[in-house]
């Protein structure tokens, strides 16, 4: 069964093998890299439906937030496009996080549904030019 650490450390693995890009899972805490460009991975909220009477099966939706800070205007507009176009076309390779150095376990697909791009509030703040965010999604079936 596929659990939101499971997922959230496949999309990192994921982001980072396409894109060559190093990838920050975002917690309480984490300081941002200097060097750019690099991704973010930030889990927000997990909305969870049952799905029959009988209480068998239940579905959980999990959302991701995956940040873009890009070294210029241009890799800004790009890099967005082309991570989801990467999310939406292909089958992610399931992590299973207890236990490491093992092959996938599975795959599972992930649904991008807005690209957001943020102005800087701050000038004095570097890392915060050019950014964007892409609303990641990834629907998991539970069965009892």
């Amino acid at each position: 069964m596929a659990t939101l650490y499971d997922i959230q450390a496949s999309l990192k693995t994921f982001l980072e093998q396409e894109f060559g890009i190093p990838c920050v899972w975002i917690y309480d805490g984490v300081e941002l890299p200097s060097a750019k460009p690099f991704l973010t991975v930030e889990d927000l909220q997990t909305q969870h439906e049952t799905l029959d009477k009988m209480r068998e099966v239940a579905e959980s939706t999990y959302r991701f937030q995956i940040g873009v800070f890009a070294q210029s205007s241009a890799q800004k507009a790009k890099l967005p496009d082309e991570i989801k176009r990467k999310l939406s076309f292909s089958k992610i390779p399931l992590i299973d996080t207890s236990q490491p150095g093992t092959p996938s376990v599975g795959y599972f697909i992930a649904e991008v549904g807005q690209i957001t791009p943020i102005p800087n509030d701050d000038i004095a703040n570097k890392t915060n030019n050019h950014r964007a965010y892409l609303d990641v999604s990834v629907e998991v079936a539970l069965y009892k």
